[in-house]
This record gives structure tokens, sequence and C-alpha cells, in this order.
């Protein structure tokens, strides 16, 4: 069905918003890259202006491919390992930010937190 997520539940971002990402221009080889493209591609996201919006997408709809909102695949899965029972990221995302990426091991903060990447705010 489209506009849906494989969870059944419709997409975190518009498409008015995937715009403003600051990814929307980069190479998609950076954003789906390996090794040193996915450090890259995490940094850029730091100052994203959709991060937590991203990143609730990815992990309502278990991307398992390219970086999304700041983390890489296997930090995702990680955080979903960690918390099995979260159904809706975005509303955890909307109320407690960040802090829930930085909780728990397998997770670098310096590589997760930039300055002012608090809370989500959809725009």
């Amino acid at each position: 069905m489209p506009g849906t997520l494989i969870t059944g539940k419709p997409p975190v971002l518009t498409a008015a918003q995937a715009t403003r990402a600051l990814c929307a221009d980069a190479d998609p080889d950076l954003m789906f890259g390996t090794g040193g493209k996915q450090q890259q591609a995490a940094r850029l996201c730091r100052g994203c202006p959709i991060r937590l919006g991203c990143l609730a997408e990815a992990l309502d709809g278990h991307y398992d491919a390219g970086v999304w909102g700041g983390l890489l695949p296997e930090q995702r899965r990680a955080l979903r390992r960690r918390r099995p029972g979260i159904t809706d990221w975005r509303a955890l995302l909307e109320r407690e930010g960040f802090s829930v990426v930085a909780r728990g091991r397998g997770v670098r903060g310096s590589l997760l937190l930039g300055q002012g990447d608090t809370r989500w705010h959809p725009g």
C-alpha cells in the first residue's frame, strides 16, 4: 500500500519535511555507503533539522540499510534490541529526545549527539 511503512503505519516524515534534510541533495553512495562513508554521513546528520524524525522513520520502518538520523544500521538494530517493546519510536523520541539513543552500550555518544540535538521539531 503506497504511503505506509512495512509496519502498516504511515511514514513519520512528510515529503516536504524530507526536502529539508541536509542529505536531500547528497550522493546516495554517501548515505548508503560503507566504512568511512558511513561516518561522513553520520556527521552530516548532526546538524540536520529533521534528524529525529528521520531516525523515527528508520526505526518504525525497520530500515536496515543506510545512515538514518545519524545512526548506522548496526546502531539502529542495537537500539531496537535494547528497547524491543517500542512500537512507536516517533512518540518516544518526541517525548525523550536523543537521550533514548545515547543510553546503553554499542552506541557512541560523540557520533550521535551534536549540540542542540535533544528534541525533535517536526517543522
